[in-house]
């Protein structure tokens, strides 16, 4: 087998141009542009050369999360300052109304935490200290609830990472349909669309969850052993796709989870 060889341009390129990017996740349009949920916006990009087209500007956002097109409208996630929130929109149109909304869950130290930690930091050694920092921004980043979107010509699919259960809307009368909760969620994080079946990653447990997409939602299977389990997707044969974040690599899996 031939080495092949890949040169980054499209990476040089925004690296040098001069925008805001920030980018939460990506995702491609009907007729080839790419949507990049970007902490400033959506920014909608040529295929061809990554230029950008147009940015929709969310209101209060302090971050776009997510961002998929179905037909001629646009869902996104967002974050605030106090909640996550899931507007319906379009291309086009700048306009959005918003679908689901949860509140921001943050880690909040008490004074009985910030006395003990001050009398540590006295006994430490610098090293102590410094792991000690460590896991204190692991604890701080549990307000990290963010979780993607997904759609297709009938149905949306919204991680409420919250409640832990993945909510399930009409793509054509944007009435909530059902809800799919498992007791075994632990944090739900990525989700992707099918035809007719739902996929949904534990991003804690690192399970990847096969239902199908009905009120009365059957578990078709699991996989196990994804550690980091994050955002998931299938290609035109039914393989699938998830995102390690903890090992930095892609699991390939079979229709079948295997």
């Amino acid at each position: 087998d031939a080495k092949m060889e890949f040169s980054p341009t499209s990476i040089e390129h925004l690296k040098t141009e001069e925008v805001t990017f920030y980018c939460n996740g990506v995702s491609w349009t009907e007729d080839g542009r790419i949507i990049c949920a970007e902490r400033d916006g959506v920014k909608i990009r040529r295929a061809a050369d990554l230029r950008l087209e147009k940015t929709i500007n969310i209101p209060n956002a302090n971050g776009v999360i997510s961002a998929v097109q179905y037909g001629a409208s646009l869902i996104t996630k967002i974050c605030t300052e106090d909640e996550y929130i899931t507007y319906l929109g379009s291309l086009d149109d700048p306009t959005h109304h918003i679908l689901h909304r949860t509140e921001r869950e943050s880690y909040e130290e008490s004074e009985d935490d910030n006395k003990e930690e001050e009398d540590n930091e006295e006994s430490e050694d610098d090293e102590e200290a410094e792991d000690r920092e460590d896991d204190e921004s692991e604890e701080e980043g549990e307000d990290y609830y963010t979780s993607h979107v997904a759609a297709n010509e009938n149905h949306m699919a919204i991680v409420d990472t919250v409640n832990k259960s993945l909510k399930v809307y009409s793509s054509i009368t944007e009435e909530h349909l059902f809800d799919i909760q498992h007791t075994d969620f632990n944090k739900p994080y990525g989700v992707h669309l099918t035809h007719d079946d739902v996929l949904v990653t534990d991003l804690e447990t690192g399970i990847l969850y096969k239902y199908t997409l009905t009120p009365s939602p059957d578990l078709i299977w699991t996989c196990t052993g994804l550690d980091g389990a994050g955002a998931v997707t299938t290609d035109e044969s039914g393989f699938i796709y998830v995102a390690d974040m903890e090992g930095l690599i892609i699991h390939i899996i079979s229709p079948s989870g295997q």
